[in-house]
């Protein structure tokens, strides 16, 4: 699978050696995954916060599944690895999860997988803008997110109920409260990032479709 890429933009790899393209392709991979992780660990910070009102000890509001979303479905599934390493931390640093090694891999690598394949069915099978722009994509993009946090919030519930993480109101609240949580938090954040911040962001777009800048990150690599 190659680099993650904006999508509509003319990658500069194309025009650089082998070896040349993925030092560039590494670069735009920290310049986009640092920000994000810390992005995604301050949101995890807040959400900690919304555990409170649920009585099944899950977020009513997980902003970092919308932060996430948007990063896939804007610039690919090439950060999912990202995803999935700042998840784990974040689930033992923040939200002090302590499970079996199956099972702590498991609960981070079930939204990872299912909102990677939401955004792939998306940028791909589908074609949506991502910017939101038409009202088939617009309508595309809340189904698709809609039965992807379903199904997250059965794959994680599962885990934690077999695990003994959830057992005084069962799994069926529970769950009701993950979808609830993921589903509010990508619908009141992904828009307002794939409509505003991502493609109006200081010199964002720039940077990304910018040549010289990768020619000079790999010159400074190699």
């Amino acid at each position: 699978m190659s680099g993650p890429l904006v999508r509509g933009s003319k990658s500069s790899s194309s025009t650089l050696s082998p070896a040349a393209a993925w030092k560039a392709r590494f670069v735009r991979l920290i310049v986009l995954g640092v920000p994000y992780g810390v992005a995604f660990h301050l949101l995890n910070l807040v959400a900690v916060s919304y555990e409170a009102a649920s009585q099944g000890g899950v977020s009513l509001w997980y902003a970092p599944a919308g932060l996430s979303v948007a990063m896939l479905l804007r610039f690919g599934i090439g950060y999912a690895p990202i995803y999935f390493l700042v998840s784990m931390f974040d689930n033992h640093f923040v939200w002090h999860l302590h499970l079996a090694p199956l099972p702590f891999v498991g609960i981070a690598l079930v939204p990872v997988c299912v909102y990677s394949l939401c955004a792939w069915i998306l940028r791909g099978p589908l074609r949506i803008d991502s910017q939101l722009s038409e009202i088939r994509g617009t309508a595309a993009f809340v189904i698709a997110v809609a039965l992807a946090s379903a199904v997250v919030s059965l794959g994680n519930v599962g885990v934690l109920f077999a695990t003994g993480k959830i057992t005084h109101i069962g799994p069926r609240h529970s769950a009701w409260d993950f979808w609830i949580g993921d589903l509010v938090a990508i619908l009141s954040i992904a828009p307002f990032l794939l409509t505003v911040v991502f493609p109006r962001g200081p010199g964002l777009q720039r940077l990304l479709q910018e040549r010289r800048v990768w020619d000079r990150a790999s010159k400074a690599l190699g």
